[in-house]
């Protein structure tokens, strides 16, 4: 709780993923250091279906420790 989700901040990251300047379990690594939270599951709860299509759109592929967030029955 408290001031929302960073959409703009979760499509950069995914863009950094993406471009293979980082990994999704490093950044999950540092956000849960950080908040003592799985990224995986925040992104799962934060996002809308619309939201989360546009994360994996940026990402271009399924990603290691993503497992549960998406297919297609949660799309749409």
């Amino acid at each position: 709780k408290g001031w929302g989700t960073n959409e703009k901040a979760l499509y950069d990251i995914a863009s950094l993923i993406a471009r293979g300047e980082t990994t999704f379990e490093k950044v999950a690594a540092s956000f849960y250091a950080k908040f003592g939270r799985n990224l995986a599951d925040d992104i799962r709860s934060e996002l809308t279906s619309r939201e989360l299509k546009k994360f994996y759109g940026i990402l271009g592929k399924p990603v290691e420790g993503l497992q549960g967030l998406g297919g297609a029955e949660f799309l749409y």
